[in-house]
């Protein structure tokens, strides 16, 4: 009887051990599974499935040879639509994240000239804050260098801004080197180098300064400025040429990319989780949908037309302006009706090509269009690019070139103006 009792017992004891273990090992599971789930950094979302909401014959007619290499569906984006919404020719994942890369340059080219207007130019100046001594030619105290962040300047430019502060009377600064503002030289965003540069070059001419260099909001009595090309001068070169430099110092001095995302929200109208930046010049890993770029591309058609600026001063027509659409669509049929920005990464998300812009069309009048093309080789993806739209514009009855604008500005980083404002007794 006792032995039966014990064989029972026993028998319990492993049920409710058994059972232990499996509460342990499902509790566990559960746990680590929780805690170990892969989640999607923001820059590297989760791919929907492919979605083409509309029929698109040329797609179809040109995306095979492609699909035959291994490019999937759900590693593009396209999307075209006339300018008022009303008529869409293509869609494929348009609410989908996608990489940019450079055609995120537009939403900083917009936000700088709804920031600073057309025609504003980035100042550079020489302020003294102290006694000037005409006979010694000595600065008794400190030379403030104020910059507003001028996205193109080198030094050259900092040599004849020295030179003529020189000419004013000026050889020695008892003070310090006082820099106020965002200021940086020959694209370099360190803005400690850049000091450090124009502190150099300061000594090579002769201007000497007891002191050291220091960041801090002053002024005092200006002497003269540097004034840099205008604003849509710098704007089309940066576009046409697709000029990182530029559109990451533009970025600083609007106020980086935080900035810039609460102005995509706030007064363009995306939504949060429509944009994602990291940089400004669209380097790296930034996300966009096709339609939140379609929104900034709408935006920046109604600020030309607002402030009477054509589009063309904007972005370059392709196969007609030099920049990176030169030798695209320079065919006859389409030569001067897209006016283009590109984008191209060529290993960020296993390479990335980017085409944006307008197309002036006598069926449908002026479209919008963005093809972003992720997961490939980006030669490959920019020849699709070329083929599909020419089909696209066929069926669109052709194009209407836009209108040449001879003074477009090539070159960005020469010819600006140094202005004195004030002239030394002892002169």
């Amino acid at each position: 009887m006792m032995n039966r009792k014990l064989f029972s017992w026993y028998r319990y004891d492993l049920r409710i051990r058994y059972f232990g273990v499996i509460f342990l090992i499902s509790f566990a599971y559960f746990t680590i599974s929780d805690t170990t789930a892969v989640n999607y950094p923001a820059a590297i979302p989760k791919r929907n499935h492919f979605k083409a909401i509309i029929p698109c014959p040329e797609l179809a007619e040109t995306w095979q040879p492609l699909e035959n290499d291994g490019c999937l569906m759900t590693n593009q984006g396209i999307l075209i639509e006339t300018l008022d919404g009303g008529c869409q020719l293509a869609a494929v994942n348009e609410n989908q994240l996608f990489n940019p890369a450079s055609a995120l340059k537009l939403a900083t080219s917009l936000a700088a000239l709804e920031k600073w207007g057309p025609a504003h130019r980035f100042r550079t100046a020489f302020y003294a804050d102290g006694f000037i001594d005409c006979q010694t030619h000595t600065l008794n105290g400190d030379l403030i260098l104020y910059s507003e962040g001028d996205p193109t300047f080198r030094i050259g430019m900092a040599t004849g801004l020295i030179k003529k502060l020189m000419q004013l009377g000026i050889r020695q600064v008892t003070g310090n080197l006082i820099i106020n503002g965002p200021f940086s030289i020959n694209s370099n965003f360190d803005g400690v180098q850049s000091a450090q540069r124009v502190l150099q070059k300061m000594q090579r001419l002769g201007l000497r300064i007891k002191g050291d260099i220091w960041w801090e909001k002053r002024t005092g009595h200006l002497l003269l400025s540097h004034y840099s090309k205008s604003l849509l001068d710098i704007i089309w070169f940066q576009n046409a040429h697709s000029s990182n430099p530029i559109a990451e110092r533009l970025g600083d001095a609007l106020g980086g990319t935080e900035a810039l995302t609460l102005y995509l929200i706030q007064y363009v109208g995306l939504e949060l989780e429509e944009i994602l930046i990291t940089h400004t010049s669209g380097l790296d890993y930034n996300r966009i949908t096709l339609r939140g770029m379609l929104k900034i591309l709408r935006k920046l058609y109604q600020w030309c037309q607002q402030n009477d600026v054509a589009v063309e001063k904007i972005l370059p027509a392709a196969g007609v302006d030099p920049s990176t659409v030169t030798h695209r669509f320079h065919q006859d049929p389409y030569r001067g009706g897209i006016l283009a920005k590109t984008g191209t990464l060529l290993e960020t998300d296993c390479g990335v090509s980017a085409l944006v812009g307008f197309i002036q069309t006598p069926k449908y009048g002026l479209l919008v269009f963005a093809l972003f093309n992720t997961h490939g080789d980006v030669l490959t993806y920019q020849r699709w690019q070329n083929t599909f739209l020419k089909a696209l514009v066929d069926r669109s009855g052709g194009v209407i070139p836009f209108k040449a604008v001879p003074e477009a500005v090539e070159y960005v980083y020469g010819g600006n103006e140094i202005v004195p404002h004030f002239q030394f007794a002892g002169n």
